[in-house]
């Protein structure tokens, strides 16, 4: 098992904190978007996404990756690891985008709902629907950042988690092949 017990097991993302606030539906996108900005910087993040290829790469059988709602910090460990198998950008997008179409996104709010509306107040449904699901910008976010860092996503992934063309390629021919 890899786990990082900084504050990475705190409240997720997309439930914020800072005292009650309206909001809505664009201020719900703007703190998804700034999560976003700050996760290819986040060393918690970096230090995740590293032990996750690294095990992807030495490990055998199954791997199983979760965070609290299963759409942030999983959605971008999936899509880095689809951009690394050579799957089309349009695809890693189609499957990032599959979130708001999961079947437990009820059990989601159950769990979510209470605590966001202590902060926020009552929340309207396309502010949820921006703070609990995912939008293409987010991931698109994620990638203009980690290019920013690195020069593209393919360096940001070399050189910050050890993803390098032997990596991808053993990843390729592990999983694709």
């Amino acid at each position: 098992m890899i786990a990082f017990d900084g504050e990475t097991t705190s409240s997720p993302p997309h439930e914020g904190g800072g005292g009650q606030i309206e909001m809505t539906p664009a201020k719900a996108r703007e703190r998804m978007l700034a999560v976003y900005t700050r996760m290819p910087n986040n060393p918690a993040m970096r230090d995740m996404f590293t032990r996750y290829f690294a095990a992807l790469d030495t490990r055998e059988g199954a791997s199983l990756v979760h965070c609290f709602a299963g759409k942030d910090r999983t959605g971008v460990a999936a899509s880095l690891l689809l951009h690394a198998l050579g799957v089309h950008p349009d695809d890693v997008m189609s499957e990032f985008l599959r979130t708001n179409d999961a079947p437990t996104v009820h059990i989601l709010e159950r769990q979510s709902l209470p605590r966001m509306q202590a902060h926020y107040g009552e929340i309207a449904p396309e502010a949820r629907r921006n703070l609990m699901g995912v939008l293409p910008e987010y991931l698109d976010t994620y990638i203009t950042e980690a290019t920013r860092i690195a020069g593209s996503l393919d360096a940001y992934m070399a050189e910050v988690l050890g993803v390098d063309s032997s990596r991808k390629a053993r990843l390729q021919a592990r999983f694709v092949a």
